[in-house]
């Protein structure tokens, strides 16, 4: 015997909008993009099966042998120039994104900081020419900016400090990264891309600027710039 549920018992309908599949979103306009466009297998393969030199050849002898009708010989024509269009658009090549482009915006940003930087300091009287021996330079600035750790009132560093640390941690790391031949490393997501910025050089070594002009900033010379990118680079 069969049982017949009411419409009470009956369990409720689940709409698509509750939980949308895994393959909704952009994955299925991907799928459908890949599904409605041939791939370049099957786009060579057409070229090799009707090779458009040989089917404007034949189209070329059809119409010379056509009687002198306007409107078939216009057709033709017309079919003639869409497949030398057709292939000539065929064979534009592809342009790819360069690496620029996938660099995360804290790394962009910390290179403009870091030739900001060193021309605000050549323009206060430092050397700034990303040299190792420029950091002693940072070290004077510092010393002379914020003998005690705290920025004097009224000096460069206590304008936008956050900027001025930020800017020095990326001279720093710029300097270093050009001596080591390392490459930056940075996380828009992380909390403070600022503090977490790294360098990553050719020997494996990773350090983390602007924390490294902080301690300059709160320990004093005992954690020198100079010395410790002399050290550092002689990992």
């Amino acid at each position: 015997m069969s049982l017949i549920l009411s419409n009470s018992q009956q369990s409720p309908a689940i709409t698509r909008k509750e939980r949308p599949l895994p393959s909704e979103g952009k994955g299925q306009r991907f799928e459908s993009s890949r599904a409605r466009h041939p791939t370049q297998k099957q786009k060579a393969l057409f070229r090799m099966l009707f090779p458009v030199e040989v089917l404007a050849a034949f189209l070329a002898k059809l119409v010379a042998k056509l009687p002198a009708k306007p409107v078939a010989i216009i057709a033709i024509a017309l079919c003639l120039a869409g497949v030398t269009a057709g292939n000539a658009a065929e064979t534009v090549p592809i342009k790819r994104a360069s690496p620029e482009a996938f660099r995360p915006s804290i790394v962009k940003d910390a290179v403009e900081a870091a030739d900001w930087m060193a021309k605000s300091l050549a323009g206060w009287g430092y050397k700034a020419d990303f040299s190792l021996e420029s950091l002693k330079d940072v070290d004077r600035f510092i010393d002379e900016e914020a003998p005690d750790g705290k920025p004097k009132p009224g000096s460069h560093l206590a304008q936008q400090f956050g900027a001025q640390i930020f800017g020095l941690g990326a001279y720093v790391g710029e300097t270093i990264r050009r001596q080591g031949e390392g490459q930056w490393e940075g996380n828009d997501r992380d909390t403070w891309p600022e503090v977490t910025l790294a360098v990553r050089l050719k020997s494996g070594t990773v350090l983390w600027p602007t924390q490294r002009v902080l301690k300059r900033l709160e320990n004093g010379p005992e954690n020198g710039l100079y010395p410790y990118g002399v050290v550092i680079l002689s990992e």
